[in-house]
């Protein structure tokens, strides 16, 4: 191995409990069982104001689906054997993204092409692509 050559020792996937998020969840297990890498999994909850509940109730609700959707993901990875990390943080879906990412450092980052439902899709869509034209690291982009 030349010293131009990196290892692959952490692999991050952005999950939101779409089919394509469960593809790149598996794709990503995967390949870090292959070679041994770590693999941590990120959800952003992005909020949204509720007629209904307050804040804080809004909130909670936002967080307990983030975390289901976190653990969802786990247990898919860990019925392939894999150990992961999960991480859920709150704010544009984008942003959290990478500035994770900066922080983690992963070798590669799993995203899905698109989320759930037609307007999710397309907001999906568009997170997909801020994060692949702003990525520091190889953007794996799972249909």
């Amino acid at each position: 191995m030349t010293g131009s050559e990196e290892m692959l020792e952490r692999v991050l996937v952005a999950v939101d409990g779409s089919e394509r998020s469960d593809r790149a969840v598996r794709m990503a297990a995967a390949i870090a069982r292959g070679v041994g890498a770590e693999m941590t999994l990120i959800h952003v909850v992005e909020r949204e104001s509720s007629p209904v509940l307050s804040e804080d109730e809004a909130n909670e609700m936002d967080k307990a689906e983030g975390r289901r959707i976190l653990a969802a993901s786990a247990e898919a990875a860990r019925a392939t054997d894999m150990e992961v990390r999960t991480e859920l943080k709150i704010g544009h879906a984008p942003i959290q993204i990478l500035r994770y990412a900066s922080a983690y450092r992963p070798q590669l980052l799993f995203i899905g092409a698109t989320g759930l439902g037609k307007v999710a899709e397309f907001l999906m869509g568009s997170v997909t692509k801020e994060v692949i034209k702003d990525a520091k690291t190889s953007v794996v982009v799972v249909r």
